[in-house]
């Protein structure tokens, strides 16, 4: 099997066994070459754990043509405390890592764990995951919920859904997260860079370009209600956005779509200066 085709289902597991593989049949279903699932546990000598492993097990040795399921233990009795999620998050984030590494496509799903892992999960994906992966939840209908079956029948209607995901969209920030070895790493990594892109970006505008950005970052105006407040022109604003626009791709090496331009402005400019305003154009000397 060539992993470079291959996907692997990643799923933290709490007691929801049953979501898992269901959700392992709908993809091989959809056509996905899936090569294993990998499952996020706690505890195995502890219920539910203890039993959802086990029974995860016995249909996944059971079944032909199925994947191969993987088992990552955490050293932990549950995810409730804080020290708890910060070690599901950075397992999760090496585990990813790896899977990753290998060539594999991921498929995350989050809906069987706790709301508190699913948050933690989307964040490392937002983080680490590449365009061509996906977050899943799986949706179906009572019968199958409570039946607690885990094969799926003709009658049954279940379905994967994807969550949309804003994926690190700079090559580089997702370079320096694959390079870091925590989720903590890779945050304080990417700050760093964002903060010297933010610095260059800032450096390479004019004093009416650092007026206006500094300006939006604060303001949610329209560009006449800017015209008017800064006492400038309609076209000086467009002109002027248009250039602050053109270096702000520049800095992040990215491609923003016409609707997506002022709002990345915006945050790039609170990123850098703070949520509080703050002059960046020194005044004249009278």
């Amino acid at each position: 099997m060539n992993p470079q085709r291959s996907s692997v289902l990643v799923a933290p597991l709490e007691a929801e066994p049953q979501a898992i593989a269901i959700s392992a049949q709908l993809l091989q279903l959809s056509g996905q070459e899936l090569a294993g699932v990998d499952v996020l546990h706690t505890n195995s000598a502890l219920e539910p754990v203890k039993s959802a492993l086990t029974d995860l097990e016995a249909v996944f040795c059971d079944q032909e043509h199925w994947p191969i399921l993987y088992g990552s233990p955490i050293p932990a009795n549950g995810l409730l405390l804080r020290k708890e999620l910060l070690l599901f998050e950075v397992l999760l984030f090496q585990g990813l890592k790896r899977w990753m590494q290998q060539g594999y496509r991921i498929f995350l799903q989050l809906d069987s764990g706790r709301k508190t892992t699913a948050m933690i999960g989307m964040a490392v994906a937002q983080m680490i995951l590449r365009p061509s992966d996906q977050v899943l939840y799986l949706s179906s209908d009572e019968a199958l919920r409570t039946s607690r079956r885990y094969i799926l029948e003709r009658s049954d209607k279940a379905q994967l859904h994807r969550i949309p995901l804003n994926t690190n969209a700079v090559s580089t920030e997702w370079e320096l997260a694959m390079g870091a070895d925590t989720p903590a790493q890779a945050r304080q990594k990417i700050q760093e860079a964002n903060q010297e892109r933010f610095t260059r970006f800032l450096d390479s505008l004019n004093p009416t370009e650092k007026r206006i950005a500094g300006a939006i970052a604060y303001n949610p105006s329209t560009s006449s209600e800017l015209a008017f407040q800064l006492r400038l022109s309609r076209t000086t604003i467009d002109s002027t956005l248009t250039r602050i626009y053109r270096k702000l791709e520049a800095a992040w090496v990215i491609s923003l779509h016409k609707g997506a331009k002022r709002e990345k402005l915006r945050a790039v400019m609170r990123m850098g200066l703070g949520d509080k305003p703050r002059r960046i154009v020194p005044k004249r000397r009278p």
